[in-house]
């Protein structure tokens, strides 16, 4: 008798236990389930309100165009697809369709172009300083920038340069002492990029200090003009926590805490009064899987100085810029700032969309698709931007042990490993007991 209620009683606990922390059933969302369900707005961790703009007088049917919410750091930081992993529902409980847009506007790129030539003349000037004469074929063009190679124009020396039509010149560079690049093999260009343009058929290189001028492997000159682009993405700099950094002779690794932005582009620059540095880029989520998103360098030589390092949309939780070879160069000489992309969630100006909204974000798990705005090709007509109000938690939501990112999971995985220890114990006893038959 005892053995037969023990084997009804582990069953009983058995079922309880299964029930009871959802092994059985589950509590998750089915793959099919309704789009529009509280269910599924449970999911969300955050839910953020919104206010439309205002009214303005119009009349809410005539509308038309869409009404915009600009995401900011808080929703990279919490959502892995800006297309679907988040809900708007009105104060009907309607869930808006929507759509991510990223901004573009027109504006100009540059377009640097080398201008033909060839060096006509080498002289001494009448006040004893050596020259070197550069011809352009196209006079009309304004000179941008001008690019010198020479292994023996040497760090010490003062270089001036001067555009003209070989009467009359208009000082370009005036006495640029030259940088040492004894400690640089790498660099083999000494580029120098004029304050503005200028217009002449003679460039005139010219040395202070110097009664010959050295031998010059090459000089290239060039123009720069501006394309307009119609479609040219819309750009923001975004704040960046203090890096950390690890250091040895032969690397310096600054990693940051990125948050999911949607980066195109790094800044990086050192208050070494030269430098030439190579690193690379890569980004991870957790830190120990990195995924390589380019290579650069970044140098501050003379009147040359390249800081930028552009890089397709990269959004990682972590980026870290590995330095080779730093020599001096520590984290404390560097200034990093981070730009990227800018998206907007557009949902079609009607009278829903006019009503105080709510956004939740931050699932748990993935969602289903999300209910989509189809937009014409074009760039929509935007009627006003929606008013973002302070973060919060989802009081919908009701923290689980499957949570993970909420201290309860940590309670509930101990509670879960326990169930399964009891478990085991209860089918153990339930195959000792199951030989022996019940007394009557």
């Amino acid at each position: 008798m005892h053995k037969a209620y023990r084997r009804y009683f582990s069953k009983k606990i058995c079922l309880v236990l299964l029930t009871v922390f959802g092994i059985t059933g589950g509590t998750g969302l089915a793959s099919g389930a309704d789009n529009t369900a509280p269910e599924l707005l449970s999911t969300f961790r955050f839910m953020r309100s919104i206010i439309p703009p205002p009214e303005n007088g119009r009349i809410i049917p005539d509308k038309s165009g869409c009404l915009a919410i600009r995401l900011d750091e808080e929703f990279y930081s919490q959502i892995n697809d800006l297309s679907s992993d988040l809900r708007i529902v009105n104060a009907q409980s309607r869930h808006l369709p929507f759509a991510l847009r990223q901004l573009t506007q027109e504006g100009n790129i540059s377009r640097e172009e080398q201008l033909p030539g060839r060096i006509v003349r080498e002289q001494q000037l009448p006040d004893g300083r050596s020259a070197v004469d550069f011809e352009l074929e196209n006079p009309a063009l304004p000179v941008s920038a001008i690019e010198i190679s020479g292994r023996q124009l040497t760090g010490g020396m003062t270089l001036s340069i001067a555009v003209g039509d070989g009467s009359s010149w208009q000082t370009a560079v005036d006495q640029l002492k030259l940088t040492d690049l004894t400690s640089y093999p790498e660099i083999t260009v000494r580029r120098f990029a004029l304050p503005r343009k200028f217009f002449g058929k003679t460039i005139r290189l010219i040395l202070n200090n110097s009664s010959t001028f050295p031998k010059l492997e090459a000089v290239r000159i060039y123009t720069c003009s501006e394309i307009n682009q119609p479609n040219s993405a819309v750009t923001t700099q975004y704040p960046l926590l203090p890096p950390t950094a690890k250091q040895t002779p032969e690397m310096l690794l600054v990693t940051l805490n990125s948050n999911n932005l949607p980066l195109t582009q790094l800044k990086i620059r050192s208050n070494q009064p030269h430098y030439y540095h190579r690193l690379t880029i890569a980004g991870s989520h957790d830190q120990r899987n990195w995924q390589a998103i380019t290579s650069a360098a970044i140098r501050k030589i003379d009147m040359d100085c390249a800081d930028t390092v552009d890089f397709p949309e990269s959004r990682y939780k972590y980026l870290q810029l590995q330095f080779s070879e730093p020599g001096n160069l520590t984290a404390e000489n560097l200034q990093i700032a981070a730009f990227g992309n800018c998206y907007n969630l557009l949902v079609t100006d009607d009278a829903a969309a006019r009503q105080p909204l709510t956004v939740f974000y931050g699932a748990a798990v993935k969602p289903p698709a999300a209910p989509r705005l189809e937009l014409t090709p074009g760039e929509p007509h935007l009627a006003g931007y929606f008013h973002l109000n302070t973060p919060a938690a989802n009081s919908l939501r009701k923290t689980g042990v499957g949570d993970r990112s909420s201290w309860p999971f940590l309670l509930g995985a101990l509670l879960v490993a326990m169930t399964g220890i009891i478990i085991i114990w209860t089918v153990i006893e339930l195959k000792h007991s199951s030989t022996e038959l019940p007394a009557d």
